[in-house]
């Protein structure tokens, strides 16, 4: 097997674990390992493994991909939206290894217990590990949810609001969140979204859904496990779903109220049904947004008046 320099995985383990047949051991960096090579061996989390779902009903499970070393960013989220998810929603928060952070994120998931933590580098490069590791770990340790919502740690979250889209079966077989159909490669070797012809020489991508939130049903996600080693591999993770869904001949859905853009307004209107998510959001406002009594929020009656003429 061939491996090129466009086939690469930082990986780093503070001990031991086994990944199938494959040891990674202190200062054993996987730096040229195949991709597909890497899928075929897919990891588990290697602390804490818990019973996340058991037999239970669950409608939504949540990933929330999070750095190392960003606590007050999971702090803010448990304080706030993450803690009245109903009975029927599970989630855990997604991270990998830190050489600066594994001792503090060591403590913090046995104190927690809410984290799985995958043994790679928790780097840009590796989001699509991340992702396509996660979605494998879902359908062992909760293969019953009906949909999965993957969102990055600085996103405000409306999860009612969520729950009441999904009740519509509108992402059913389908992505959904915020897509587009017209992306085009970023050919600018300065920009952090380079993509140079040598890995897509195409002009545009195929249809795919913002990274920082997107929802799909489990039914989806196996699917792409199953046909993802006919993908090659591409470093921008929601392109790559984007090109799996692609080879599945599965379509992309935009839902109203996910904003993977910086939307900051007034904390009533955030937390109303007509918004389910905002991305670049400070834990500060999370708390400042979950704190806010909104009784007789003027506004957001005249808008609903306005809507439902």
């Amino acid at each position: 097997m061939k491996l090129t320099r466009h086939s690469r995985i930082e990986s780093y383990s503070k001990k031991p674990f086994m990944i199938n047949q494959l040891l990674i051991t202190i200062g054993l960096h996987l730096q040229e390992a195949n991709f597909q090579e890497f899928m075929r061996n897919p990891i588990k989390s290697p602390m804490f493994e818990r019973d996340i779902c058991g037999n239970a009903t669950v409608y939504l499970f949540i990933l929330i991909f999070s750095g190392p070393g960003h606590y007050n960013r999971r702090q803010a989220i448990r304080e706030t939206w993450l803690s009245n998810v109903n009975r029927f929603t599970r989630y855990t928060f997604v991270t990998a290894f830190s050489k600066r952070f594994n001792e503090l994120l060591g403590i913090e998931i046995r104190e927690k217990k809410d984290i799985v933590q995958f043994n790679f580098i928790d780097t840009y490069k590796n989001l699509t590990y991340k992702t396509m590791s996660s979605f494998n770990w879902i359908t062992k340790v909760c293969p019953q949810a009906s949909y999965v919502l993957k969102v990055d740690d600085d996103n405000w979250l409306n999860t009612k609001s969520l729950l009441e889209t999904l009740k519509r079966g509108m992402v059913e077989n389908k992505v959904g969140v915020s897509c587009t159909s017209r992306g085009s490669p970023n050919r600018d070797p300065s920009n952090k979204y380079f993509i140079p012809e040598a890995i897509y020489h195409e002009h545009i991508y195929p249809p795919y859904c913002s990274g920082p939130a997107y929802v799909l049903s489990t039914n989806v996600i196996i699917q792409i496990l199953n046909i993802h080693k006919h993908v090659p591999f591409f470093p921008l993770e929601d392109i790559y779903i984007g090109l799996c869904l692609k080879k599945l001949n599965i379509g992309v859905i935009n839902i109203c109220g996910f904003n993977n853009v910086r939307v900051y307004a007034n904390p009533c209107w955030m937390k109303s049904k007509f918004i389910i998510s905002v991305h670049e959001m400070l834990p500060m406002e999370l708390s400042k947004i979950w704190t806010t009594k909104c009784e007789g929020f003027y506004p957001l009656q005249k808008l609903k008046a306005l809507m439902y003429i």
